[in-house]
């Protein structure tokens, strides 16, 4: 999934990603709007990949407050 669309999908599901870098591993990096940030498969293989995604950038806006 390119960046775009990553970044789109997610604000969709109620968070706002405000970059996004490529690690070597070809993992993404997410970082958040409190600056806190989430890593992301590059090409997700599972249906719930998205979703995860998505709990797992709630739970740091949390902690980052």
């Amino acid at each position: 999934m390119n960046d775009k669309k990553l970044i789109k999908e997610v604000a969709k599901l109620g968070v706002t990603i405000t970059r996004i870098e490529r690690r070597k591993s070809g993992h993404k990096k997410c970082y958040l709007t409190n600056g806190r940030f989430v890593t992301a498969s590059s090409s997700p293989s599972d249906h719930r990949s998205m979703k995860n995604l998505v709990r797992d950038a709630k739970k740091e806006l949390r902690h980052g407050e």
